[in-house]
């Protein structure tokens, strides 16, 4: 017998009235959605840092090799240090190795560089990429891997979940991962009475138990746990589970310290994808380094 009920205002003045809000998305825009949020919501959701970056899809071999040691047919995840602050890195993705499809279209293999915070695009080498090799820049906007994140979000999550009626998920709520992102969501649902649905994948199940007691500070609610205990063994989920619970973030928090600059592991890094030919060339027509610049800034706007 749920005793509030929530009106939400649409773009057009229709008002809908729902029990329970879930909340599928960034933080930072949870939080802006909240009326009047609470100080647990407040301290979880506005410690989440942001920060604005941009993917720039090319196949500048040059480039590459220049700035990192490159196997075009098996390397697929490259990191550079910037020389003069060693917090700051970059990152690029071989496309080609990721996703085989493109190289029965172009024999060039095609690479996605990620720079990160734009407060600091004075030490990104955005300009020594060839604006004819580029094919798109991509702004996009993703939370930190900072330590703070483990020390002062992952840790109030539980405090916030269904307690005034809302519920969050995303990857903000352990690490920017598309399987975590996933799991937050499906761990949503069977805290308001789902049954989770991959019951007879004994891995998935561990992971889902685990982020359900480190995170959500709860239980799968379904009897089918039983099964998987028998499968995998009650005293080693439970064990683990009391192990990797509040005290992981903790640790995990430690180990990040001396990788504060390596702030982002998962995201949207991963083209559209193309059947028999590379992505379309857009924006870049000549070999001016200043466009692609002008092209970065004409993306984000």
């Amino acid at each position: 017998n749920l005793i509030k009920r929530f009106r939400c205002s649409g773009l057009v003045g229709h008002i809908d009235s729902f029990d329970e809000i879930v909340f599928a998305c960034d933080a930072e825009n949870a939080l802006r959605v909240l009326e009047r949020p609470s100080r647990m919501e407040k301290m979880c959701l506005g410690n989440v840092k942001y920060y604005n970056d941009v993917t720039v899809t090319h196949d500048d071999l040059e480039y590459m090799q220049r700035h990192y040691e490159v196997d075009v047919e098996r390397d697929m995840y490259f990191v550079r240090t910037d020389p003069e602050d060693h917090a700051r890195i970059e990152m690029s993705f071989n496309l080609s190795n990721y996703q085989p499809q493109l190289k029965s279209g172009d024999p060039n293999p095609v690479f996605q560089t990620i720079f990160l915070d734009d407060s600091m695009r004075q030490s990104w080498t955005t300009g020594a990429i060839n604006p004819k090799k580029v094919h798109l820049c991509k702004w996009w906007r993703q939370f930190a891997h900072e330590w703070t994140h483990f020390a002062s979000v992952v840790p109030l999550v539980r405090f916030i979940e269904g307690r005034r009626h809302t519920w969050y998920c995303g990857a903000y709520t352990l690490v920017n991962t598309h399987e975590l992102a996933t799991i937050s969501g499906l761990a949503i649902a069977d805290r308001l009475g789902a049954p989770y649905p991959f019951t007879k994948d004994d891995l998935a199940c561990e992971q889902f138990d685990l982020y359900m007691e480190m995170v959500q500070g709860s239980r799968r609610s379904n009897k089918a746990k039983e099964a998987v205990w028998k499968r995998v063994g009650k005293t080693s989920l439970t064990v683990t589970g009391a192990l990797l619970g509040f005290p992981i973030v903790i640790a995990v928090a430690a180990l990040a310290l001396p990788f504060v600059g390596l702030r982002k592991i998962g995201g949207k890094l991963f083209t559209r994808r193309a059947r028999g030919k590379a992505p379309p060339r857009k924006g870049v027509q000549n070999g001016d380094p200043d466009q692609l610049s002008s092209l970065l800034q004409a993306t984000r706007e």
